[in-house]
């Protein structure tokens, strides 16, 4: 613990600066509300929240498996295949994921790249690993605000492989993302009152 306390010390010294926001943007996420950034031309679903808890905070609810599984009612089961700190000072988590979609389950296996000196955590599809959709992608990027809490920026891809339109997959990510960040919204700051 204490080394990961240290570690998240030096990240966030190192942390880029936010990105630059208009005022309608910014009144929304002064007022808690989750901000969907959309651009039709690249297939990704983003969002940024703004999270009344340090990115420290913010880090160990995100890296968290039992916060992951509690997030949304969809992850009927979540698998930790790994999880260590790599020499290079990168956090490597290995997740199987089995969600719940329509009538229909969805396996799917991540790993997910934590590098706290950019406040970034990548994820892509672990192909090593039998999955029920041909990819994902996506970020999370941590930006400590002057009040000390966190602008909490997401990013996703999905296909699904399947001849699903391409609005449908967008619902079902944007909707998820909607549940995940809430979540962590609500949870972060309720850790930091608990300390």
């Amino acid at each position: 613990m204490f080394t990961l306390i240290l570690m998240l010390g030096a990240a966030l010294a190192a942390s880029p600066p936010p990105p630059a926001l208009d005022l309608a943007t910014q009144s929304l996420l002064d007022a808690g509300e989750i901000v969907m950034v959309s651009d039709p031309g690249d297939g990704a679903t983003r969002a940024m929240v703004e999270i009344a808890a340090p990115p420290g905070r913010v880090w160990e609810v995100v890296s968290d498996p039992d916060h992951i599984r509690r997030s949304t009612r969809s992850v009927k089961r979540l698998d930790v295949h790994m999880d260590t700190l790599r020499v290079d000072g990168i956090r490597e988590q290995r997740l199987g994921y089995v969600l719940k979609v329509a009538f229909s389950e969805v396996q799917y296996n991540v790993i997910r790249l934590y590098d706290l000196d950019a406040s970034t955590m990548t994820w892509t599809l672990d192909d090593s690993r039998d999955n029920d959709i041909v990819a994902t992608t996506g970020r999370f990027t941590l930006y400590p605000t002057a009040d000390g809490g966190t602008l909490f920026s997401y990013e996703a891809r999905l296909d699904s492989g399947h001849r699903l339109p391409r609005w449908i997959v967008n619902e079902l990510t944007e909707s998820s993302l909607k549940r995940f960040l809430v979540y962590v919204q609500d949870v972060a700051p309720e850790q930091v009152h608990a300390d």
